[in-house]
């Protein structure tokens, strides 16, 4: 835990000092992070989640084809229980409890609006169609200048094109964004183009 503490600090330390041009923040593992809680645990134990309840959910092919399609909520829970053999009712409660589970970074906030006189923040999430409106239920979106979706652009990190898009959208170069995130693909996806990128752990 110190160890982590420490990473994070000397993260949010650089943050403030490269004083980038572009902050891209994942959402799921970053902003938010899905807590062990004991209603979780109980569904881990009930279903056999060997990996946990975020792997079961968003390792399984009919997620994972959602990422970049503009797939509606219900039929993504529909395939979800058609592959993991449960019911739909089933499946929508589990989604419930993983939702319920995310809990906000509220220091993270804090310390990435200390950049925003300088850096414009957006949220870059790999995320279903759903995604704009889970994430505004969890935080007031205004402490933000935008957020992209991987489902509603049909493109998601490492995505060498994705960073190609965001540069023309953002009308910067790669050279002046900067990417924070929990997954070290994507770390390195984002170096590889041109962006700065430090992984959160």
């Amino acid at each position: 835990m110190r160890k982590k503490k420490e990473h994070r600090a000397k993260v949010l330390e650089a943050l403030e000092r490269e004083a980038t041009d572009i902050l891209l923040v994942d959402f799921g593992g970053v902003i938010s992070r899905c807590r062990r809680t004991s209603r979780c645990r109980r569904t881990e134990r009930e279903f056999l989640m060997a990996d946990g309840l975020v792997d079961w959910l968003f390792a399984a092919p009919a997620s994972v084809e959602a990422l970049t399609r503009a797939t509606p909520y219900e039929d993504i829970i529909r395939e979800l229980s058609v592959y993991r053999r449960i019911n739909f009712e089933t499946m929508r409660t589990i989604m419930d409890v993983y939702v319920e589970a995310n809990a906000i970074d509220t220091a993270l906030l804090q310390a990435l609006q200390r950049c925003r006189p300088v850096s414009k923040l957006y949220i870059l999430s790999n995320y279903w169609s759903n995604g704009r409106e889970f994430i505004a239920n969890k935080l007031d979106v205004r402490l933000f200048d935008g957020i992209f979706i991987s489902a509603e652009i049909g493109m998601k990190k490492p995505d060498p094109r994705l960073w190609t898009y965001l540069s023309e959208v953002l009308m910067r170069p790669a050279s002046s964004m900067t990417l924070v995130d929990d997954d070290a693909e994507n770390i390195e996806g984002a170096s590889k183009a041109g962006l700065k990128a430090h992984l959160w752990i």
